[in-house]
């Protein structure tokens, strides 16, 4: 059973293909993402590659996953919807776990993955 190994938080991969890697934009801010080659938005990610707020953030923590849509490719990093979100609910903490291209594996997982430390999780 070879997929069994992405379910563990030692080894969590973002895709079963291994096409893709968080690591690599871990701590950083880009202008471009997936199909978004504009260079006209700003894309932030957290010490786990993601866009959000870092997880270390005291308050409600929101966890927001899904692909492309959620993750606000095409919109800079105070455009996307869980950022919006967040910030309606007092002292929202917005962890936008969407990644361009992603499935209901990928949601599970994630959700498997980080629920220890969330307050609520939306798809």
């Amino acid at each position: 059973m070879k997929s069994l190994r992405f379910w563990t938080k030692e080894n969590f991969e973002v895709t079963t293909e291994n096409i893709w890697n968080l690591t690599e934009r871990i701590n950083s801010t880009h202008t471009t993402s997936g199909n978004d080659e504009s260079g006209t938005c700003n894309y932030t990610y957290n010490e786990l590659g993601y866009r959000g707020d870092s997880i270390y953030k005291g308050g409600l923590r929101i966890l927001s996953v899904g692909d492309s849509h959620t993750e606000g490719v095409g919109v800079s990093d105070d455009e996307t919807w869980p950022h919006q979100l967040s910030k309606l609910i007092p002292n929202g903490v917005d962890l936008n776990a969407g990644f361009g291209g992603r499935s209901n594996d990928y949601i599970a997982r994630t959700i498997l993955t980080m629920f220890k430390v969330l307050d609520l999780v939306l798809f």
